[in-house]
């Protein structure tokens, strides 16, 4: 494992990283490129515009857990900084391509434009888009004391599913029913829509502080799966009380015949009841991404599924180009497979252990700065305080 950075100037690189090894540029947001506070740092910024203006040849995109409507925390890397419009460059194969809900779906935005619904702004040229009041019943589940604010649809009929992983109907269909028989709050992800069954949870405030979109309150959300009419490509279960996500966590990895230990209060409350039959292992994943949640997914679903895929296609530039031209950066579990993977792998010195411990390279925090430093001393770019 390569030394924690985060308290010094960065060491000596690794010899293969080099600027003529790099196709493609792939980082994660959360804990990666934007900072605790969930703003993007001036030297971020810097390091981005400068790649986008002199290498233009190289593929710059972004993979998170996040659906592509709550990705407005990027907005400053993906704007020129002269006139606020889109720097991507035409015309080399090098459009804006966003790997989301970890690596589930991935969107090819077809005309250069990445809108948020959190802040109704069009990302790539900073104008407002207008929001739907009418969502105001199904964003507030009928709470008229909810005054606001409001927020944008992202306009999706411009957007091309390059790749997706959804769960199985039959799989979702049990968490759904687990979730409603201990009375755990749960999201479910279907693209760029988030739905949940629950009125409210507190656990919604603070996703929404971290940029995500409110989500949708639909009580008829199994019933739209059972039929078919909605598929999610994640669920998350949910709770600020994070001793009872422990417990989910813990319950959920019980195995028919393991030899289980007492929760709290000496009990273990969410162990499947025998009525929901067995959880369907081989076909979905669970991760714990932060203390209030627990992700599943399916189980071929991953940011490194992705960009493998994205690899064979012709969409990352002009040429041939494998997993051995990724440079990647990460902090999370949800990391691990696209930072090994990568020819070229960054961990953030905040990141999960396992991560830090397979990467190529520990870079600084993402408080500062550790991809833009990376960058900076694999292109040669210059910044000053």
């Amino acid at each position: 494992m390569s030394p924690d950075n985060s308290k010094s100037e960065l060491g000596p690189l690794p010899a293969h990283f080099k600027k003529e090894n790099v196709r493609v540029i792939c980082c994660d947001i959360d804990g990666t490129t934007i900072r605790k506070d969930h703003t993007v740092s001036k030297r971020t910024i810097n390091a981005f515009h400068y790649l986008r203006k002199n290498h233009p040849d190289v593929q710059i995109m972004f993979a998170t857990g996040r659906p592509a409507s709550a990705a407005g925390n990027i907005a400053p890397l993906l704007k020129d900084e002269t006139d606020g419009k889109d720097s991507a460059p035409k015309g080399k194969g090098n459009a804006v391509i966003g790997v989301y809900l970890n690596g589930s779906l991935v969107l090819e935005h077809a005309d250069g434009t990445v809108k948020s619904a959190t802040t109704g702004i069009d990302l790539t040229n900073g104008q407002p888009v207008e929001y739907d009041p009418s969502l105001a019943d199904k964003v507030t589940g009928g709470d008229t004391s909810f005054k606001g604010p409001w927020y944008a649809y992202i306009d999706t009929t411009r957007l091309h599913i390059l790749h997706e992983r959804r769960l199985l109907p039959k799989d979702a269909i049990w968490y759904l029913n687990y979730a409603e028989t201990y009375n755990l709050t749960i999201i479910a992800y279907c693209g760029n829509e988030i739905v949940t069954p629950n009125r409210y949870d507190a656990v919604f405030e603070h996703t929404f502080a971290a940029g995500e979109p409110r989500a949708i309150y639909d009580k008829d959300l199994k019933g739209k799966v059972e039929r078919g009419e909605l598929v999610p490509h994640k669920f998350a279960l949910v709770s600020m009380d994070f001793a009872r996500m422990d417990d989910v966590e813990r319950s959920l990895g019980v195995e028919e015949g393991d030899v289980v230990e007492a929760g709290r209060d000496g009990k273990h409350n969410f162990i499947p009841h025998a009525s929901l039959g067995p959880r369907p292992r081989d076909t979905t994943k669970l991760l714990r991404l932060g203390k209030d949640r627990l992700e599943v997914m399916h189980v071929d679903a991953s940011k490194a599924a992705a960009l493998q895929t994205l690899c064979k296609s012709n969409k990352l530039g002009t040429g041939k180009v494998s997993m051995s031209h990724v440079m990647a950066f990460g902090d999370g579990f949800n990391d691990i497979e696209m930072v090994q993977e990568a020819g070229m792998g960054v961990a953030m010195a905040n990141g999960e252990e396992p991560l830090r411990k397979i990467a190529d390279f520990v870079s600084a925090t993402n408080d500062e700065d550790g991809v833009a430093r990376v960058l900076e001393k694999v292109f040669d770019i210059e910044w000053k305080d």
